[in-house]
């Protein structure tokens, strides 16, 4: 299970992908570093979480490292004069969608289990509130021990284990917490 924060961090990693796109249909010479340094960094959140797939990310920038020195892999043709530029963008722009589905395709389910528990948070919610159970939360209350209310409760009691199951308790927490600052 890939902990929120280091979804968000992903996440945050990924909205740079517009701008580094931007450098390349502009013919920015800045574009191959960019792509180096946004893969560099997906790497680093990547090894730092444990999350697998790095490997691959770092075969990527490998593969970006050797078109410097002029390797053109197999499947990238270079029309016209294969120029250091042309194949060094070629191989950035290529290396940069690989990447960016590669780490799609890691955190997609962990963004859609999260998606789920707020979900299901959310619904909870009123049912929580009708009952009572978040009379703590005005007197500023620990959110552990309002969720504990949660799950204690006959009717939200599985719930909340199901909740739990999807995100694990810390991310559950985090994840009430901010569906608890949108209730009025």
């Amino acid at each position: 299970m890939i902990r929120l924060t280091i979804l968000e961090e992903i996440q945050r990693l990924c909205t740079k992908m517009p701008s580094i796109v931007d450098l390349y249909e502009k013919d920015d010479p800045d574009f191959v570093q960019a792509v180096t340094v946004w893969l560099k960094e997906i790497e680093q959140s990547m090894i730092h979480s444990q999350v697998h797939g790095t490997g691959q990310i770092s075969a990527l920038r490998a593969q970006l490292a050797s078109a410097g020195k002029g390797v053109v892999p197999e499947k990238i043709q270079i029309k016209g004069n294969p120029s250091l530029h042309k194949i060094k963008n070629a191989v950035a722009s290529e290396v940069l969608s690989k990447a960016g589905k590669m780490v799609a395709e890691i955190v997609n389910p962990a963004f859609n289990q999260v998606g789920e528990s707020l979900r299901l948070i959310g619904q909870m919610l009123p049912i929580a509130q009708k009952k009572g159970l978040l009379s703590n939360r005005i007197l500023g209350g620990d959110m552990s021990v309002i969720w504990q209310k949660i799950q204690d409760d006959p009717d939200l009691g599985n719930i909340a284990l199901h909740v739990l199951g999807l995100t694990g308790k810390t991310d559950t927490l985090i994840l009430f917490e901010r569906s608890m600052s949108l209730l009025q």
